[in-house]
């Protein structure tokens, strides 16, 4: 302090290093708000993900639940009068909505460790003019008056997927489609091959 121009620098030390401090300080709390916002945002979009699954989930049960139901109730309140190949025919039918039921459970648990990061979608080679054709049957046993037109490649396609997951996706754009165009016109499903997908 006796020198010419220290306490000068000094002064001019302590004000920057207040200054240093005051501004980490409030980065630091700034930085605090930050991370508890987003951790706020992030289970908002948990809760949000969270009920859209289960409004997904409900949807695509309801439907092979209501089959079900409307199976079994034909074949006991008409099954006496049925002929032998129509009961088996309806039981036949019973066991293969049950089947699907539990395979599109399976998936939508699947599907659910697949967002905590715990799984991971099981592909194989199908045919993909298969699984289309199956996706469309589906529907029309859920909704007889939909109206669908379907193009898909000459050209026999093995694609990589998970065939339940994708009928299933096919499924509901082709309903939502049918019940959201607003016309009666039919609904039209084109497949087409690009370099290395399909589309």
């Amino acid at each position: 302090f006796s020198v010419d121009g220290y306490p000068i620098t000094f002064a001019a030390l302590m004000i920057i290093a207040s200054l240093t401090s005051m501004t980490t300080t409030h980065l630091k709390e700034k930085n605090r708000i930050l991370n508890e916002q987003e951790k706020l945002l992030m289970e908002a979009e948990k809760e949000t993900m969270r009920a859209n699954l289960l409004r997904a989930v409900s949807h695509d049960l309801r439907t092979p639940l209501t089959a079900i139901i409307g199976l079994a109730s034909t074949y006991l309140e008409n099954g006496t009068y049925m002929k032998e190949a129509e009961r088996t025919e309806l039981v036949s039918n019973i066991r293969e909505d049950a089947n699907w039921l539990l395979n599109m459970v399976e998936n939508l648990l699947s599907v659910t460790r697949i967002h905590v990061g715990d799984a991971r979608v099981a592909k194989s080679m199908e045919p993909l003019e298969e699984v289309v054709s199956e996706a469309v049957l589906r529907l029309k046993k859920r909704l007889p008056g939909a109206r669908i037109t379907v193009h898909v490649p000459d050209e026999f396609l093995m694609v990589p997927m998970d065939a339940m997951l994708i009928e299933q996706l096919i499924m509901n754009l082709l309903e939502n489609a049918v019940y959201h165009s607003g016309t009666d016109e039919p609904i039209e499903l084109n497949v087409e091959k690009r370099k290395n997908s399909v589309a």
